[in-house]
């Protein structure tokens, strides 16, 4: 390479046209689902890819330039349970090639790129767990008006992921870790026409109301420079719902390397 490659470069990656046989669009307008599936995005409209960085194997992951045109709706129960996986297999049905695999930009992404470790709610299981009546295992959150036996932490066990504990709720704004002006903030949360992104995460949380023996499902979100959650599911069984665009991050094939930067765009090897 005459030059490395860096967070934010753009990538030619450009996967085959196809259309979802699953997920439909939803019309903000009107609030319902419509009939129309949702596409690749071509020509015009079509999403540029970034460098976001390698895995943990040393594959090549690329992010879309900016969430899809198009909007899901998740809804409820459903929507916290088979949120995360919708929202992968929405994109690696759609963005997936020869090349690699794609889903869901996730939290996980996020934090690594902002260098975030938030603090919020986070609680271990203590020893067992218990099923409520709408079959959501949550540790004993709901099973009784008291304080439930479970451990308390400020932020996660080094190494472990947020999403094994029961209790793993926190939002925050993107400028309390990085700059307004960093590529890395920029790359998260503003477009090329510098306007605010929002778009659905592919990762799940649970708050817990322990004076009320309740607990609240969320799906997060970025929404205005800030990783937000949106309530969908609460266990006394209220439903909510909400719609956001996607946006696909693809991890390379390890054989799929970067090639020399061509017009301002690396190439694939």
């Amino acid at each position: 390479m005459s030059c490395e490659i860096k967070l934010g470069d753009y990538v030619n990656y450009s996967p085959e046209p196809r259309t979802s046989k699953k997920y439909k669009i939803f019309d903000r307008g009107e609030y319902e689902e419509t009939d129309i599936y949702f596409s690749t995005q071509i020509g015009k409209n079509a999403l540029k890819w970034r460098y976001m960085g390698k895995d943990e194997k040393g594959n090549v992951i690329l992010v879309a330039d900016r969430p899809t045109s198009d909007y899901l709706y998740l809804y409820g129960k459903d929507g916290y349970v088979n949120g995360p996986n919708t929202l992968n297999d929405l994109c690696k049905e759609l963005y997936s090639s020869q090349m690699g695999e794609a889903r869901s930009i996730n939290v996980e992404d996020v934090n690594k790129i902002l260098r975030a470790n938030p603090l919020g709610i986070y609680y271990r299981r203590s020893g067992y767990t218990v099923t409520n009546r709408e079959g959501l295992t949550i540790g004993e959150i709901i099973c009784g008006y008291w304080q439930p036996e479970l451990e308390e932490t400020e932020t996660p066990e080094k190494g472990k992921n947020i999403n094994d504990y029961v209790v793993n709720y926190y939002d925050y704004v993107g400028i309390a870790y990085q700059s307004d002006k960093t590529e890395e903030h920029k790359l998260i949360f503003r477009d090329l026409q510098n306007f605010n992104m929002c778009y659905w995460l592919a990762s799940s949380c649970v708050f817990a109301y322990f004076n009320l023996g309740l607990a609240s499902f969320y799906i997060r979100v970025i929404n205005e420079g800030h990783v937000y959650s949106v309530d969908l599911f609460t266990s006394n069984g209220n439903n909510g719902g909400d719609y956001y665009p996607v946006r696909p991050v693809v991890t390379l094939n390890s054989n799929i390397q970067i090639g020399e930067k061509e017009n301002g765009v690396w190439t694939l090897k």
